[in-house]
């Protein structure tokens, strides 16, 4: 199956992958080829994420709340570390896509990216 031929130089997220595996085609090969053409051409960046996959089959992305005991520092680092990591994936790694991408400067996407250890 050709799927390459509607979104050249896309990839799929790891987590993408995931949900494709974790789901049920009812529609056998036509559903799922269907979702990833559609996925594909509302992905944003290089990668197709979970949520482009679910937008496209009519689902919503699945939420993941951060446990009850989290202080607020710790939920916006977690989620600033999330977008940060996603906005990467999007964008081939490419930190000047990533920081224009995010609305950040190069310079501060850097610092950010080495004071969280994502390098």
């Amino acid at each position: 199956m050709p799927l390459r031929r509607a979104a050249p130089g896309k990839s799929f997220a790891v987590a993408a992958l995931d949900w494709i595996a974790q789901r049920a085609w009812p529609g056998n090969v036509r559903e799922l080829r269907a979702a990833v053409e559609c996925a594909a051409a509302l992905a944003q960046g290089a990668a197709i994420s979970v949520e482009d996959l679910a937008f496209a089959t009519g689902e919503t992305a699945p939420i993941t709340l951060p446990p009850a005991n989290t202080t607020l520092e710790e939920e916006v680092t977690a989620l600033e570390r999330r977008r940060i990591l996603e906005a990467l994936e999007r964008n081939g790694h490419n930190h000047t896509h990533t920081a224009r991408d995010l609305g950040l400067s190069r310079v501060g996407l850097l610092k950010k990216v080495d004071r969280m250890g994502l390098r």
